[in-house]
């Protein structure tokens, strides 16, 4: 096999040009993962073609899946492309997985909203949290930092494969782009965001029958000034679904999201801090879920 040793082949440009531009990766509906563990947590059928370099191969060779279409590179081209400091010595060129229908379902595991999440590391532990809190799924507003990001995926530990989400659509803005760090991919329903929380919290995503039975459904939103601390609420019973809105890590929620909340909460602090980390908020919130959801269930 040839062995790619120039960092100007249409291969590697093509690579470096799906790590650097969020816009590009929704054109191309494809994206870049990088190390053993994230390559093999990726669903083969999402697998385009696998990189490896020289001392990689001559290390694994015995080993190495030959089901995928793979390539060689030299090491110095490898580390060219990586996204890390010290570079693992394979990655992946992946599509971007389905969109999977959760916000029809009726059970009382949460749905996660997104507002204007920015810090990759943030949204990478959400969506770890996520999965194992046996969150629905996630819902991002469409300038949320783009999941597809290197800084992102790498920080799901491969939870993107494995959490059903949807980025939010948004209204044009006289042609304007989302900036390279933010997306507005086609993955999902070109929806506006805040219209799909008002469709959330209606059921209009519940079929008809399920539509009819469904009068309890809540989104609540984690806000300063809230009367109901985030433990004091049942949410084992809330079986015709309800979600936690989660803000900007700066700001918190916007005035529009908090008018479609059905009920504001808090989570208590003490000492002089303002706010916690968007993460750990959703952490604590999903888990609150969860004990009371497996309380229940013995």
């Amino acid at each position: 096999m040839d062995i790619i040793e120039s960092s100007k082949n249409e291969q590697i440009k093509y690579i470096s040009k799906l790590l650097k531009s969020s816009k590009f990766r929704r054109e191309e509906r494809a994206f870049v993962i990088e190390g053993p563990r994230m390559v093999s947590e990726a669903p083969s059928d999402l697998i385009q073609k696998v990189y490896v370099s020289e001392s990689f191969f001559s290390e694994f060779q015995n080993s190495f899946d030959e089901k995928f279409d793979f390539q060689i590179v030299s090491d110095s081209v490898m580390k060219s492309i990586s996204d890390t400091v010290n570079p693992k010595g394979i990655l992946a060129l992946v599509s971007f997985p389905e969109e999977k229908d959760f916000l029809s379902e009726r059970n009382n595991h949460p749905v996660l909203f997104l507002e204007t999440i920015q810090d990759p590391g943030n949204l990478g532990t959400i969506f770890r949290t996520a999965e194992a809190a046996g969150a629905r799924g996630i819902v991002m507003s469409a300038d949320t930092v783009d999941v597809f990001s290197p800084k992102v995926t790498r920080a799901t530990m491969g939870g993107i494969f494995r959490m059903p989400f949807i980025i939010a659509g948004t209204e044009p803005k006289d042609g304007d782009e989302p900036e390279d760090d933010s997306t507005g991919s086609d993955l999902a329903e070109k929806k506006d965001f805040y219209e799909i929380l008002r469709n959330f919290v209606e059921g209009r995503f519940l079929d008809s029958e399920a539509k009819e039975a469904s009068t309890n459904i809540v989104l609540f939103g984690a806000a300063l000034g809230a009367t109901h601390h985030y433990d004091e609420i049942d949410y084992s019973s809330l079986e015709n679904g309800f979600g936690f809105l989660i803000g900007n890590e700066g700001n918190g929620l916007s005035e529009r999201a908090l008018s479609l909340c059905t009920e504001k909460i808090i989570i208590p602090m003490e000492g002089k801090i303002e706010s916690l980390n968007a993460a750990v908020s959703a952490s604590l919130l999903m888990y609150e879920a969860k004990r009371q959801r497996d309380k229940a269930s013995k």
